[in-house]
């Protein structure tokens, strides 16, 4: 297949950096850490706020591709490129047909832009093929002249961080991992790895390049340490506390749509007899979309009133959940039937928990 001559420049570009790449985006990253801490340092960018002539000229750019179809909008736009526009409208301008090409158009004969959106999953064998790496491959060259364009530091670090998150969240640094069996503990050991897949090695060797010029780790999964405040209503009403290993999407706790807890375990005391509830859990959802399932739990019943030793029961829950809160509706059995009047049976659950203690390197 023959490239188009932005690949060739992107192409160009990757060797021209590589000599100035020392870290490595994976091996770097410390096993610990606060979540909240660890944010990305964000330089002021010019392009994403363009003023005066620059602004005017990107509203008449918008609105001669307004009513356009995706590939029209492209087209419009590669034509628009060669006018006397500003450095950083013409950025802007690269940057959007990089973004139509992988959010709009997908897919076309020669090539995957996107490996999550397209039908890579649907073939009968999940392997990257030659449409793949040339889809990433054009649309990468596309962010490399954007890149090239752009006039000032903070916008050329904007456009890298896009650039890999491109990488990663489109599916190809994942499907280059998986499929060539390569190491997630060092991207450079990885590298080394690719010997006999030029192509797949250049597209890696840039997410790393672009972590070495702008420090930004675009990955988001990690494993945590759960903490959180429970209340519970009953016939009485109850306060408490959990703590488990939980493993989520992002550290921002509102971008997750699943999230699920490894093992926990909560406290429970309850305000108006005195005693406590103490329950464990293997597996549980705490949120997929905006629901949440706890089949797992069970637990013990300490310092009911008239009953010497614990009483053990079983409290699975269901309910709903956004960001660090959840409410939830949970079923107590106690296994010994001649106390069942003394504890709770049906039991409504308001939780806030998230692991905001990273015990992993973002994946």
């Amino acid at each position: 297949m023959k490239y188009t001559r932005y690949s060739l420049l992107y192409l160009f570009s990757v060797i021209c950096t590589l000599s100035f790449s020392q870290k490595d985006i994976l091996s770097d990253q410390k096993l610990f850490g606060l979540t909240f801490l660890d944010g990305q340092e964000y330089l002021d960018c010019k392009m994403c706020n363009l003023e005066g002539d620059e602004k005017i000229q990107i509203d008449e750019v918008e609105q001669k591709i307004e009513n356009l179809t995706p590939k029209e909008q492209v087209a419009k736009l590669e034509e628009l490129l060669s006018t006397d526009c500003a450095d950083n409208v013409k950025a802007r301008m690269a940057m959007t047909i990089a973004r139509v090409k992988y959010e709009q158009i997908i897919s076309e004969d020669q090539m995957n832009y996107s490996i999550y959106q397209s039908d890579y999953y649907e073939r009968g064998t999940i392997s990257l093929n030659r449409k793949e790496i040339h889809g990433a491959l054009e649309v990468l060259a596309w962010f490399d002249k954007a890149i090239n364009y752009a006039g000032d530091a903070g916008s050329k670090s904007y456009l890298k961080k896009g650039r890999m998150h491109y990488i990663v969240d489109e599916g190809f640094f994942y499907a280059i991992m998986d499929e060539n069996n390569l190491d997630y503990s060092s991207l450079i050991k990885s590298i080394a790895g690719l010997k006999n897949s030029p192509d797949e090695k250049r597209i890696l060797e840039l997410l790393n390049v672009d972590y070495n010029t702008s420090g930004y780790v675009p990955f988001g999964h990690y494993w945590g340490l759960n903490t959180g405040l429970i209340y519970s209503f009953g016939k009485d009403s109850w306060i408490g506390g959990e703590i488990g290993i939980d493993y989520v999407e992002d550290k921002n706790p509102f971008k997750n749509y699943y999230r699920f807890s490894w093992l926990s375990m909560s406290f429970q005391h309850n305000l108006n007899t005195g005693s406590n509830d103490i329950s464990f859990d293997a597996i549980k959802l705490r949120q997929t979309g905006i629901f949440n399932l706890n089949a797992s739990q069970f637990g013990f019943h300490q310092g009911l009133p008239g009953v010497d030793g614990v009483k053990w029961f079983y409290r699975p829950e269901i309910g709903l959940s956004y960001g660090p809160f959840s409410v939830s509706y949970a079923y107590n059995l106690t296994f010994n039937k001649d106390i069942r009047s003394l504890t709770e049976k049906n039991m409504l659950v308001v939780k806030f928990s998230y692991p905001f203690i990273r015990i992993s390197r973002y994946q």
